[in-house]
């Protein structure tokens, strides 16, 4: 029986020092995935019909690679359902967005803290200027999403991290 999901860890390189992740703790060599095995893993999987990729990172971002639109347009090319990542937006003004909204990427889960930057900071464990960053990425980064006539990325979800109590 084929696997539901094919999960791959692209990159463990992350720009963010998050409270709430292990890559603080995370001892291995950080890096990429090798185009090779990505392209063989993703072949095989797709030939024994599968129909869902995760590139949801264990302890990195996606968007530290700059040939994540490469990868994500070989997904493309092979005809999955549903290929869905996680991102902190921190890095996303550095690539096309019009290309990345019609690439093999089906649903993008943004991770982001409440929009406070002393709070964001302290559990991003990132400065004011990835800060001030982070925040013009969401403007620029859903603005685009809404805009687009009909792009292959169907669903953007924002999942706020807090520090507050459940109470609150």
């Amino acid at each position: 029986e084929v696997p539901k999901t094919l999960y791959l860890e692209i990159s463990d390189l992350c720009n963010a020092n998050c409270i709430f992740c292990a890559y603080q703790f995370d001892p291995r060599k950080k890096g990429f995935l090798e185009i090779e095995f990505y392209e063989k893993a993703l072949e095989e999987y797709r030939s024994l019909g599968g129909r869902v990729v995760s590139l949801s990172p264990m302890t990195g971002e996606i968007f530290m690679n700059d040939d994540i639109l490469d990868m994500l347009d070989f997904i493309d090319n092979l005809g999955f359902d549903t290929v869905y990542s996680y991102t902190n937006l921190l890095r996303i003004h550095k690539f096309d967005l019009d290309r990345l909204l019609n690439t093999g990427l089906t649903q993008l889960r943004i991770s982001t803290g409440p929009l406070e930057q002393e709070v964001y900071t302290k559990m991003y464990g990132v400065g004011s200027t990835q800060y001030k960053q982070l925040l013009e990425n969401f403007k620029t980064f859903l603005t685009a999403f809404r805009e687009a006539d009909n792009p292959k990325l169907q669903s953007v979800t924002i999942d706020f991290r807090t520090d507050r109590p459940a109470e609150e």
